[in-house]
């Protein structure tokens, strides 16, 4: 028995079966229907686009309304979630979370409207590697000190990113400004 073909071809009323029989006749080989791209697919989209708050898996920047010292941090919930784990941490002074740390030892504002995704990515590890880049960028030191953040990441990042440093801070800042939400 030899191999059989199978190809996919739009359905087309008054033709499509003519077709499929001639194929299946003359040259062995068996179609299978699906439907057409139509006018109405490219179109009618049903979904609302989300807004920046309702996208998961992002990497996103927290900005202070008194200085210019941002919060960059990577999430997989929505990002509405996790602004609002940052704003009960800060309510409750949990000095372990980099905005509320600010807040109080700073005695400043956070600039929650402001928030904005840099970069999306629904692969955890992936996501890790990217926070810890743009930690890096923002803040290229040892020690932490144009951040909000308390540390540089979970990742060590190999020295030879730091010729990419410079553009990866200049997407930061550029997506910060487009992406509000």
């Amino acid at each position: 028995m030899g191999n059989i073909i199978i190809i996919r071809l739009p359905y087309v009323p008054d033709f499509s079966l003519k077709l499929k029989r001639r194929l299946k006749k003359e040259a062995g080989v068996d179609v299978v229907f699906r439907k057409g791209v139509t006018v109405k697919d490219h179109i009618c989209k049903f979904k609302p686009a989300k807004t920046a708050l309702e996208k998961k898996g992002s990497i996103y920047h927290i900005p202070c309304k008194d200085c210019d010292k941002p919060y960059v941090g990577e999430t997989m919930l929505r990002l509405g979630k996790r602004v609002s784990q940052h704003k009960g941490r800060c309510r409750a002074l949990d000095m372990k979370n980099g905005p509320a740390n600010h807040m109080a030892h700073m005695d400043h504002r956070i600039d929650w409207d402001s928030t904005s995704i840099i970069d999306l990515d629904r692969d955890y590890w992936q996501r890790k590697v990217k926070e810890s880049l743009y930690i890096h960028a923002m803040n290229p030191g040892q020690v932490v000190t144009s951040l909000m953040n308390l540390e540089k990441g979970d990742k060590k990042i190999d020295s030879c990113w730091n010729q990419f440093l410079p553009d990866i801070r200049s997407r930061v800042l550029k997506k910060g400004r487009a992406l509000k939400r």
